[in-house]
């Protein structure tokens, strides 16, 4: 009975994948990022800062220097800024209802994080989180379903430090995401383990 419990709660860990929350990085009342942020099951830390892309990726010109990968995942990991990180935390701070509380901003309504990521050439676009609501734009200047019109180039060499709005996003990738089990494989443990359970209650 034993190796029967033993290999259903290894099925049950197989199946199932527990994230855990994110903890944010609070120096002083400001936040500063966090660390353990999921991002398509992929687990980050955030840190945001000023200055220009340039001085903060690395140079700011070739995929390598951006953790997030695409446009889809710099849609995802605005989402989760706001989901997992831009939270009114009791006894911690409201870091989702006062803007200024995040580091590189200090506008009372709104903070932007930038969050730049490679597209396989070497231009970028930034997708955006803020603490009211979420905003991915295209920041190429070209005109597209997601953001029919756009603001114009993203340069590499402007920077947040003189804009009270807005902050990078540094993300940094801590854990990838897991590679997907194939779907039969639960299955096929349960059923050895019954096989396994029924010849053991044979022998005895």
């Amino acid at each position: 009975m034993n190796n029967l419990r033993l290999s259903l709660l290894l099925v049950v860990s197989l199946a199932s994948a527990t994230a855990s929350a994110a903890t944010l990085n609070v120096v002083n009342g400001q936040l500063l990022g966090a660390q353990g942020v999921e991002i398509d099951g992929a687990i980050f830390d955030v840190a945001f800062l000023d200055g220009t892309c340039i001085s903060l990726f690395s140079g700011c010109d070739q995929n390598a220097d951006f953790a997030i990968v695409d446009f889809s995942q710099a849609k995802v990991a605005a989402q989760a800024l706001l989901d997992q990180v831009f939270l009114d935390v009791p006894g911690n701070g409201e870091f989702d209802s006062f803007s200024a509380l995040t580091n590189g901003c200090s506008d009372s309504f709104i903070c932007t994080a930038y969050i730049p990521f490679g597209t396989g050439g070497a231009f970028f676009v930034a997708a955006s989180a803020t603490n009211v609501a979420s905003i991915v734009e295209d920041l190429t200047g070209t005109p597209d379903s997601v953001d029919p019109d756009p603001v114009g180039p993203f340069l590499a060499t402007v920077s947040t430090s003189g804009d009270q709005a807005t902050t990078f996003a540094v993300f940094t990738l801590v854990t990838p995401a897991p590679v997907p089990l194939p779907a039969s494989l639960p299955l096929l443990a349960a059923a050895l383990a019954c096989i396994r359970w029924r010849k053991g209650r044979r022998v005895n």
